[in-house]
């Protein structure tokens, strides 16, 4: 009987922060990965201060001990299905598409004891071919 006396509005608010946090993102017009980063970090709600706060301040045995905990045990599902709807989100076109990203050079790496740009790498590799 406890247990959905606790679930359900801890439940409650996680739909309410993310969806917040979705529209937000929306309005501000953010691309994708910068949105979903936004969505995910917003929706966090630091359970683990909670519960080191809930004990302190009303011992282990406390509702309020018992309520964090609860808080925790929910937050893993729901972060993981807001990473899906995240996801599918982005991929029906939710938020602009972010623009792709640059390829490191791989043959561009240098080691510690060679010190050499990439430029010159280029030119010693076009050098060796001919």
């Amino acid at each position: 009987m406890l247990l959905p006396l606790i679930s359900e509005p801890l439940l409650l608010s996680f739909v309410i922060v993310v969806s917040i946090n979705l529209l937000i993102t929306k309005l501000l017009k953010f691309r994708y990965r910068e949105a979903i980063i936004t969505v995910i970090i917003g929706s966090s709600s630091h359970f683990e201060i909670a519960i080191a706060s809930a004990i302190t301040l009303y011992g282990v045995g406390s509702i309020a001990a018992l309520g964090t905990t609860m808080g925790l045990f929910w937050e893993v599902p729901v972060m993981l299905a807001l990473v899906y709807i995240g996801k599918w989100l982005g991929k029906k076109g939710f938020w602009p598409p972010s623009p792709p990203t640059e390829q490191p050079d791989l043959k561009c790496t240098a080691t510690a004891r060679e010190v050499v740009t990439c430029e010159e790498k280029k030119e010693n590799m076009e050098g060796s071919k001919d």
